[in-house]
């Protein structure tokens, strides 16, 4: 099992990028704790309580939660190889189970609000006694992704492109990641009309 620490994440990323520790388990590409979005306000843990309830997403956008894991799962057992970044990780909601058992590879946790990442740094620690050495949270932009072109032999994007403002740029911006044009697959499955689950 590869170890995951700033050391680590260094090499991944593009010179100009400075890291820096928000605390354990959870770097940070922002000069500043500020930059974030409006789920680190107060809309943060209702969406956690809400948005992020199976039964909510059933009624509401027409989709099964269940799927998440499941996706996530697979696409992990896919490549036994290479880095994974999962960008828009958010709190985790869905997806807990499967990453507090997977030692496999190491795994780069990407979203731009510190609250998720923080909810989502505890589901794994309630899971799993601790955040697995293979993983680490990253307090980043999935539009200015800040890691060095063909880093990643899996990339992982699910229930995030419907609120970015531009997707063809994101598009761009997450196939520049994957290590090989030559190698895995693009995958764009609508679960409901605003949600995609986009897997490389």
């Amino acid at each position: 099992m590869t170890k995951l620490d700033e050391g680590s994440l260094t090499g991944l990323l593009q010179r100009d990028v400075t890291i820096r520790v928000v605390e354990p388990h959870i770097l940070s590409v922002f000069s500043n704790d500020e930059t974030g979005n409006s789920y680190d306000d107060k809309f943060g843990t209702m969406y956690d309580l809400v948005a992020c309830n199976p039964i909510y997403n059933r009624l509401i956008w027409g989709y099964s939660t269940a799927k998440f894991p499941l996706v996530v799962e697979k696409v992990l057992q896919a490549r036994s190889d290479g880095f994974v970044l999962d960008i828009g990780c958010g709190a985790l909601a869905f997806t807990a189970g499967i990453y507090s058992r997977y030692r496999e590879r190491p795994v780069i946790l990407v979203d731009q609000s510190l609250k998720l990442l923080r909810l989502a740094k505890a589901r794994l620690i309630k899971l799993n006694g601790a955040v697995p050495e293979n993983m680490i949270f990253v307090h980043a932009d999935a539009m200015q992704l800040s890691f060095v072109p063909k880093s990643f032999s899996t990339i992982i994007v699910l229930n995030l492109l419907h609120v970015l403002p531009d997707i063809v740029r994101a598009n761009s911006q997450i196939k520049g990641g994957i290590s090989s044009k030559n190698e895995g697959t693009l995958r764009q499955r609508p679960l409901s009309i605003r949600e995609v689950s986009l897997v490389i």
